[in-house]
C-alpha cells in the first residue's frame, strides 16, 4: 500500500513520512522493510531533485536586485540507514547487511546522490582506519 502511495505524495509529505521511518529501531528491519525504504527513498530523492531544479530556475529568473530566497538543505532519506545497516553487527542477519550494502552502492552510484559520495567514502575510510567493518567499507 505505501509503495503505491509514495508516488502521489508531495516532498513535504515524504519528509514527514521519513521522520517516522527514522524512528524505527534497526532491530525491526527485515528485507521487506529495507526494500520499502529503498523504494521510498528513490521516490523522495527524485521529488527533491525536481523541487531543487524548480528552485534553480526560479533563481535564474530573479532580477539582479531581488534577494535569493533560502533553499532547504537536501535530505538523502535512506542513505544513512543503508550505511548503518551495512556495517558489521551481531544484531543483524547477513541478508540484511548484504541488502543494505547493495542499496548503499546503488544510491552512491546514482547521479542524484553524487553530492554525498565523498562523505560516505570518507566514512568508509574512517571505518577502515579504525579496523571496523573493514570488508563492508572496502
Amino acid at each position: 500500500l505505501m509503495g503505491g502511495l509514495v508516488s502521489f505524495l508531495s516532498l513535504e509529505e515524504l519528509e514527514h513520512m521519513f521522520e517516522r521511518i527514522q524512528k524505527m529501531p534497526y532491530s525491526m528491519y527485515d528485507k521487506e522493510l529495507l526494500n520499502m525504504v529503498r523504494n521510498f527513498s528513490i521516490r523522495a530523492v527524485q521529488a527533491q531533485h525536481q523541487q531543487h531544479t524548480a528552485y534553480q530556475q526560479q533563481v535564474q529568473r530573479l532580477a539582479p536586485d531581488e534577494p535569493v530566497p533560502p533553499q532547504k538543505p537536501r535530505n538523502w532519506f535512506g542513505l544513512q540507514i543503508f550505511f548503518d545497516l551495512m556495517l558489521d553487527s551481531e544484531d543483524r542477519s547477513l541478508d540484511i547487511t548484504d541488502q543494505a550494502q547493495a542499496n548503499m552502492t546503488d544510491f552512491i552510484a546514482w547521479d542524484l546522490c553524487f553530492p554525498e559520495r565523498t562523505l560516505y567514502i570518507e566514512k568508509c575510510v574512517a571505518n577502515i582506519a579504525a579496523h571496523q567493518s573493514v570488508t563492508r567499507s572496502l
